[in-house]
């Protein structure tokens, strides 16, 4: 343990992986702060398991869970699993194809130290591809939760990531992972996240993990996406309050719009019917929100969150 006492489970979900999670593991267990390295596997039908088995003799920080289901059910599923075993102060994320870097919580426990306040901490990464950088750092823009919100429904593509975010496990007793979203869950948490608890970024540049860009990734998954970006949409809708301010329910509401028309499918049409009820009912409460958004978003913007 550390001498200041800070310690951190680590919840990997696990779908599939046997390419990548020995390299995973390695990147968490070099860090004495990691008391637990939860590995949450999802019906994974390689031999991710038997190596997750093999590295556990020589670890005892190594747990293995299963999700129990017959098919796939996210890694949602998988991470709220690990937050209810978790039995470390604080909890962090890794994605099984991705790995940390040997800085990962160099200055964590020192942000969190500065306010008994603060519930959770999000660093910068970076993103890799064929082991060369290819986009820089995913670094959020701002310290406080109001700004790296301001700053995440503005440009998605900058952060922040799961992989370097830190947070009170009392925080997770409050906050889950949205199961029905089998995509996107990150979206609608980090959402909930800046909206609802006290999260500060950090000053320091210097990403704390690698987001590694292959073939398989969710992102390139578009079925997937159009599958679930009209239940996002309207979750997001639902975030909006009357008392935040403007430029949140401006951004809460271009994101949600922007989800909803990138949703195809045969039913899109009872789709932008259902999405245009709920929207008519935040236009009252907020009469130029609505026209403001479609406007800015597809003749400023170009349609672009």
């Amino acid at each position: 343990m550390k001498k200041d006492g800070f310690q951190v489970s680590v919840i990997i979900p696990v779908n599939n992986a046997e390419l990548f999670v020995k390299r995973a593991i390695q990147s968490v267990a070099i860090f004495e702060e990691v008391s637990e390295i939860i590995l949450v596997d999802d019906v994974s039908t390689d031999q991710s398991a038997e190596i997750i088995k093999s590295m556990q003799a020589e670890d005892a920080r190594i747990i293995l869970l299963s999700t129990g289901k017959v098919k796939p059910s996210g890694s949602a599923t998988a991470r709220n699993m690990g937050c209810r075993i978790a039995q470390s102060p604080f909890i962090a994320f890794l994605d099984v194809d991705d790995f940390y870097l040997p800085n990962r919580f160099q200055s964590t426990s020192k942000i969190f130290s500065v306010s008994n306040q603060i519930e959770a901490v999000i660093e910068p990464i970076k993103t890799k591809k064929n082991h060369f950088v290819i986009s820089g750092s995913l670094a959020p823009k701002g310290l406080t939760a109001y700004e790296l919100l301001l700053d995440f429904l503005r440009f998605n593509n900058r952060g922040p990531h799961l992989n370097g975010l830190t947070v009170k496990k009392e925080v997770l007793q409050h906050l889950k992972f949205d199961e029905e979203l089998f995509y996107a869950q990150d979206t609608l948490f980090f959402i909930q996240l800046f909206l609802s608890f006290r999260v500060r970024g950090s000053h320091d540049s210097r990403p704390v993990a690698s987001y590694v860009i292959h073939g398989e990734n969710s992102i390139f998954k578009s079925r997937e996406r159009r599958k679930v970006a009209p239940v996002l949409a309207k979750k997001i809708l639902g975030e909006i309050r009357s008392d935040q301010p403007y430029a949140i329910r401006f951004y809460l509401f271009k994101r949600s719009l922007i989800s909803q028309c990138s949703s195809r499918s045969r039913f899109r049409l009872c789709r932008y019917l259902c999405y245009l009820k709920h929207a008519f009912y935040i236009s009252i409460r907020f009469p130029l929100l609505f026209p403001y958004t479609l406007t800015r978003s597809f003749i400023f913007d170009g349609g672009k969150p």
